[in-house]
C-alpha cells in the first residue's frame, strides 16, 4: 500500500525530470573532480609562471628559481625544481644552506611525485573525507622525515627551529593550493619544532 505509493511516486519524479538517482550521483561526482582538477590546473599554472619568470642562480651549490613571493618549495609538476623568494635567498649563508638542503631533500627522496599521486587521488575521489585527512597527514609526515634528514644530515636544532619561524613570518600570500609545493606554513609548525 503505502510504499508502493511512495516507491511509484519517487520513480515518476525521477523519471519526469530525466535523471536518476544514480545519474545525480555520477553527475556530483564528476563536478566534484572537476572542482578538485581545476583548482590544481590553476596551481600549476601559478607555479609555473613563477619558475618561468624567475631568474636562476646557484645558490650552496644548488642550482634554484629566485621568484617573486612563491616559496620556499619545489615545484612538483614537470622537472622538479626549487623555488626560493629572492628576500630568503638574502638569508646569511649558514641559514640559507639549511632551507637549500630542505628542499633538495625533498627533491632526492622523491616526494614531489608522492604528492602528485595523492593529488590524482583527491582528484578521483573528492568527496572521500578519509582521503583529504590520509593526504594532509602525508604531508606532514612529508616535512617531519625531511626535517629528520636535515639535521641527521649535521644541521644544528636551534638554527633549524629559526629558520622555520623566520620562513613562517616572512611568507607572502600566493593564493596555491596547498598540496601543490612544499613550503613551511603549510604543515604543522608547531608539531615540526617540537619534533626535532
Amino acid at each position: 500500500g503505502y510504499l508502493s505509493a511512495t516507491s511509484r511516486s519517487t520513480l515518476g519524479a525521477a523519471s519526469s525530470t530525466g535523471w536518476t538517482w544514480d545519474q545525480l550521483m555520477l553527475a556530483a561526482w564528476g563536478i566534484g573532480s572537476l572542482a578538485v582538477a581545476a583548482v590544481i590546473a590553476r596551481g600549476t599554472w601559478q607555479l609555473h609562471r613563477a619558475a618561468q619568470g624567475a631568474a636562476t642562480a646557484t645558490l650552496d651549490g644548488v642550482l634554484v628559481a629566485l621568484t617573486t613571493n612563491a616559496g620556499p618549495g619545489v615545484r612538483c609538476f614537470g622537472t622538479p625544481r626549487i623555488l626560493l623568494p629572492s628576500h630568503l635567498a638574502a638569508l646569511e649563508p649558514g641559514r640559507r644552506a639549511l632551507l637549500v638542503r630542505h628542499e633538495r631533500e625533498h627533491v632526492r627522496a622523491g616526494d614531489p611525485y608522492l604528492l602528485i599521486v595523492s593529488l590524482a587521488a583527491l582528484g578521483a575521489m573528492p568527496w572521500n573525507p578519509a582521503l583529504w585527512y590520509i593526504a594532509r597527514r602525508l604531508r606532514a609526515a612529508l616535512e617531519l622525515d625531511c626535517d629528520a634528514r636535515v639535521l641527521a644530515a649535521g644541521g644544528d636544532v636551534h638554527d633549524y627551529g629559526n629558520l622555520l619561524l623566520t620562513v613562517a613570518a616572512s611568507q607572502r600570500p600566493l593564493r596555491l593550493p596547498a598540496y601543490l609545493a612544499f613550503a613551511a606554513t603549510q604543515s604543522p609548525l608547531e608539531r615540526r619544532i617540537r619534533a626535532m
